[in-house]
């Protein structure tokens, strides 16, 4: 830089002068406003209905044996959500009933989303809350599975056997569990809940950890971070931020038990840790969580799963989009 170019000395005194109490009065000022903003409970009218559209993009790619593949999936669900009490507790009784499933894409994924919302369509799950509307127990799992039972028979005389056979798996996994485990038919309440009567202040994070069962392995821990994104003093409404990660530990224990069950026995221990090194697997989920009067009105989730098994990968890519609006 050439000499003549410098900021003369006297000049740099003066605008150090003036950018320290700036500084200082916008920190002042953003404290202030955070200091401002109050969270609104959450406090649904008894009675009220609630319209819950969700949309589901997502691709999944694999490379087995050598060979690529690649599916992708769009689904549309839309839910009905009613508060038709306020208990005592704080809590609710609640009734969730999709409505409408639409799914397009990769024939066979979206031939499977279909038959998935053939045995939940138009089935009320009646359920009871705690006080931030996370699901406690469902009330009516009897007549639930009643329900679907009737509808998978009715869908099986006009379906292929193989169609028929996948609707009947479904319906089973639900005949397994109980009416607390059964709340996971609750798509997305008990993360809506979370930023429901959260109790966060802007700049707190809470770090907490959630067991994910895997299906073919160890339970999976996911590690998660919550926090506030954005806050408006004016209205009380909130943007939140939900991130999530498997926790180291658990994808050991899980990676440690695939690499025995796939090759068996007999092989070294020296050899088993090798492989083990070069199995991979991780989760990168993000959730923005809108709140509006107190109770959360919008999810946008970005979400990758990716796994390496012994040369075999797969990468499963989801978008998310649900929005809760008064009906």
């Amino acid at each position: 830089m050439h000499s003549g170019d410098r900021m003369p000395e006297h000049r740099k005194s003066r605008l150090r002068r003036w950018y320290l109490p700036c500084l200082v009065l916008l920190t002042a000022l953003a404290a202030s406003e955070a200091a401002a903003w109050s969270e609104k409970p959450f406090d649904p009218k008894a009675g009220s209905r609630w319209l819950i559209v969700s949309e589901l993009d997502r691709t999944e790619t694999r490379v087995e044996n050598g060979r690529r593949s690649m599916v992708a999936l769009k689904k549309i669900t839309r839910t009905e959500l009613v508060f038709n009490a306020k208990l005592p507790d704080g809590g609710y009784r609640i009734s969730f009933t999709r409505r409408a499933t639409v799914a397009s894409g990769d024939p066979r994924e979206a031939a499977l989303a279909r038959i998935e919302g053939e045995t939940m369509n138009n089935v009320a799950i009646r359920a009871v809350t705690d006080r931030n509307g996370k699901p406690l127990r469902v009330e009516n799992l009897d007549e639930i599975l009643a329900r679907r039972k009737e509808l998978v028979d009715r869908l099986a005389t006009t379906v292929d056997a193989e169609t028929a056979a996948v609707a009947r798996r479904m319906l089973e996994g639900l005949t397994k569990v109980s009416d607390v485990e059964a709340t996971r038919q609750l798509t997305d309440m008990e993360m809506l809940a979370m930023a429901q009567n959260s109790g966060l202040r802007p700049g707190e994070t809470r770090n907490s950890t959630l067991e994910s069962p895997s299906g073919i392995g160890p339970t999976l821990v996911k590690s998660r971070e919550f926090s506030i994104l954005q806050t408006d003093a004016a209205t009380g409404n909130a943007l939140m931020l939900l991130k999530e990660s498997y926790t180291e530990e658990s994808m050991r224990e899980f990676l440690a038990v695939i690499t025995r069950r796939s090759l068996g026995p007999g092989k070294a221990t020296d050899e088993r840790e090798s492989d083990m090194r070069r199995m991979k697997m991780s989760l990168d989920n993000r959730f923005e969580i809108g709140v509006a009067d107190g109770m959360s009105r919008s999810l946008d989730a970005t979400s990758t799963t990716s796994s390496d098994l012994l040369g075999n990968t797969m990468v499963i890519k989801d978008q998310r989009k649900v929005r809760i609006s008064p009906l």
